[in-house]
């Protein structure tokens, strides 16, 4: 299988998510993809284009900044209405904010094989003690990433998007459970509520 993974790298948060997706690529050791993986300065529209014409990419894994019908790079938008054709027989996962609200049944639409993504905002909470230094320390990042996360990891394994969206609303399940039974939590926290929220506002297209 080939893969298309792209990562910007201009805030707390994508930083994070670029954390998260090199321990992605080193589970991924044991399946037998392709990944060509765009990362920080090299996320642009005419390389994203590029790949997507020139390789035959079954499985695309976006990181990055978004809108309704919208994916941002580092610098530009690298996916929207005008070049969503391009997905005609992929699946996507995107980790962006509200991108299945429209690009996601647009891209269903131009014959995109499945969409994953969520429907409002994609939202992160950090630990302020351990933020951007030592992401794998943040143990309230982790609740949301390691949650997230699950969509690309069981991608990777070639699993069915509808097995993978099940599985990845479980993985929010268990880490509310386990958000709610840890000395983590207090009555000032608002990130369980936000849990939720991520786990309800993924959207299978």
């Amino acid at each position: 299988m080939q893969v298309l993974l792209t990562n910007p790298e201009i805030d707390e948060l994508t930083y994070y998510l670029h954390a998260w997706t090199k321990r992605l690529l080193k589970l991924n050791k044991n399946q037998n993809n392709r990944i060509y993986h765009l990362e920080r300065f090299k996320v642009t529209r005419r390389r994203f284009e590029g790949l997507l014409k020139k390789k035959e990419i079954d499985l695309l894994l976006l990181c990055g900044h978004g809108e309704e019908d919208k994916i941002e790079g580092e610098e530009e938008i690298i996916l929207d209405k005008e070049n969503v054709y391009l997905l005609e027989g992929k699946t996507v996962h995107a980790l962006s904010c509200q991108s299945a609200k429209k690009l996601g049944p647009l891209a269903k639409a131009n014959g995109a094989k499945a969409y994953i993504g969520y429907k409002e905002d994609f939202i992160v909470f950090m630990d302020n003690r351990n933020r951007t230094s030592k992401p794998f320390d943040d143990e309230i990042a982790a609740l949301f990433l390691d949650s997230a996360f699950t969509a690309p990891e069981l991608l990777l394994k070639q699993e069915e998007p509808e097995e993978v969206f099940a599985k990845t609303k479980e993985a929010y399940d268990k880490n509310i459970q386990k958000a709610l039974n840890s000395d983590i939590q207090s009555d000032a926290d608002q990130f369980i509520g936000w849990l939720y929220w991520d786990r309800d506002n993924l959207e299978l297209c």
